[in-house]
């Protein structure tokens, strides 16, 4: 049967208006109008009334709407009470499993058998906690937002992205998508360290597909739709012959419509870039 999910509405606040008042409101704005039948109340001034009104909305997540692939799942937050390392209670498995979480995006090699058997269809890999290991400051945020880590430790980062592609091909574990960089910070960074950026999705794809064509990577993997950031993205793949199975970033808004409007945009900017080819769109946050 489809699986649906329920949630709670809370209703609007009542307004109660109480006759006597006159004047102005807070902040000089006029009075709201007496109701046609004014109620009588024990203070005279207008009071606000908190009610709750409960609905009940179903989601049917496993309805097919149209071309879009929505996947429940979880994001980097799977751990075991007592660690990673260790087996879900029983009770919290059966949970899971009722979920049927297909997507899972992981940052931990450990996870990937643990999501497997809790029924994920497809792992997401978020490679970039291990691979900026270290870079101490890569992330502006790591030294108080006030500079940015050096892109020159080439070596390093490729030896630990081909330990990292290791471990994803050992038996149980199933990658099915790369993540070279999750969520620069390009508003921090010189137009210098932003052309280093992209030499950093270079690495990184080479990295995970040299000798390896049928592993996926994916990029820019933006924070929120970033326009600029996945056209320079694109530009440099077209450019360099880099072509990424998946093109990522993570919506951040409330307006739902955005989303297809983003995705009617990356689908523009890869027709103008043809030799980039037919990449998934996969908005993983």
């Amino acid at each position: 049967p489809p699986r649906k999910l329920t949630t709670a509405l809370l209703a609007a606040t009542v307004l109660a208006a109480c006759g006597g008042s006159s004047g102005s409101a807070d902040g000089g704005l006029p009075a709201l109008p007496p109701p046609p039948a004014q109620a009588a109340c024990d203070d005279q001034a207008a009071s606000r009334v908190p009610a709750r009104v409960d609905e009940q909305i179903g989601i049917d997540t496993a309805a097919n709407l149209g071309p879009a692939a929505p996947l429940i799942g979880f994001i980097h937050g799977i751990a075991a009470p007592s660690g990673p390392d260790a087996d879900f209670h029983a009770e919290a498995a059966a949970r899971i499993t009722a979920l049927k979480p297909a997507l899972w995006r992981v940052s931990d090699a450990r996870h990937h058998a643990k999501a497997k058997a809790l029924g994920a269809q497809q792992i997401m890999y978020s490679s970039a906690d291990e691979l900026f290991g270290y870079q101490p400051v890569y992330y502006p945020w790591n030294d108080s937002g006030t500079r940015s880590g050096s892109f020159d430790n080439w070596a390093r980062f490729d030896a630990n992205a081909a330990n990292l592609l290791q471990r994803g091909l050992a038996p149980g574990q199933g990658v099915d998508y790369w993540v070279v960089l999750n969520e620069p910070p390009v508003s921090h960074y010189t137009d210098a360290e932003r052309q280093q950026l992209l030499e950093t999705y270079r690495h990184g794809w080479h990295n995970f597909k040299n000798g390896r064509p049928e592993q996926n990577v994916v990029g820019p993997t933006s924070l929120g739709f970033n326009a600029l950031l996945i056209q320079s993205f694109l530009d440099y793949a077209a450019a360099q012959n880099l072509k990424y199975d998946a093109i990522d970033w993570h919506e951040i808004g409330t307006r739902p419509e955005d989303v297809v409007a983003h995705a009617s945009e990356v689908r523009a900017m890869l027709a103008a870039r043809p030799g980039l080819g037919t990449p998934a769109i996969t908005i993983s946050e």
